[in-house]
């Protein structure tokens, strides 16, 4: 269902690049009955991905984040965020939400994106491939490189130490943007976020999200993401 206070409506004057973050969260006793999910609603088409996360108990603090980017025309546009309960019939709730719509001028910014409900599964410690998050470009000059990776899964196979992600560039891993998460139990809902910003020089780029299991032996799960990759050539 719509969040109510999670709705911006606004008016391009020349075709953009929207970038989008919607994060809301509930406090600590306000009823959460069951995990909670997030997505996007973008001029009147919910977006194909979403992403979960689950509270430590009932009525405990949970948040969930989603990330998108979209090309749009000239003209009114009308972006909500969206949420629900993975328990039918179980309450959740929003405390807080921040919705953010970031607008670039298309002929400023170079947007690569990847979404995907395909699921794909380790057991490993190391870091391997999200062969769903995997974006390829050619950038003509030098650019900053702004990339927000968010893989989660609903209920699929999940061990309850959770996982790990982290962003790779051009073969290089990023150690620095790992992050890490942890479900309420095996198999409930979890969502990480990795975030990294550096500049490149122009030519042919790879850029790819990874993930791992916090506990090698153990798999877990990621069943929808968004890679999010924006460069500014200045």
């Amino acid at each position: 269902m719509d969040d109510p206070q999670a709705t911006v409506t606004f008016t391009l004057s020349e075709n953009s690049v929207a970038f989008i973050v919607y994060n809301a969260g509930n406090k600590r006793g306000s009823t959460e009955a069951s995990a909670k999910g997030v997505t996007l609603n973008i001029d009147g088409t919910d977006i194909s991905t979403r992403q979960w996360q689950s509270p430590y108990a009932a009525d405990k603090a949970n948040s969930a984040t989603i990330v998108y980017a979209v090309s749009l025309a000239t003209g009114s546009h009308t972006v909500k965020g969206r949420f629900f309960s993975m328990g039918n019939g179980k309450t959740v709730t929003i405390d807080e939400r921040q919705l953010i719509v970031f607008c670039f001028p298309a002929s400023l910014v170079t947007l690569w994106f990847k979404e995907s409900s395909l699921s794909t599964s380790t057991l490993l410690d190391t870091p391997v491939d999200d062969i769903e998050a995997i974006v390829t470009g050619t950038l003509p000059k030098d650019s900053d490189l702004l990339v927000i990776y968010t893989a989660g899964n609903p209920s699929a196979t999940e061990y309850f130490e959770g996982k790990g992600t982290l962003l790779n560039i051009d073969a290089v891993d990023k150690s620095s943007s790992t992050s890490w998460q942890s479900p309420y139990s095996s198999n409930y809902p979890n969502s990480v976020t990795s975030l990294w910003c550096e500049l490149v020089t122009a030519g042919l780029h790879i850029v790819k999200g990874r993930f791992f299991s916090n506990l090698a032996g153990n798999t877990v799960t990621i069943a929808n993401r968004q890679l999010v990759v924006l460069s500014f050539s200045g």
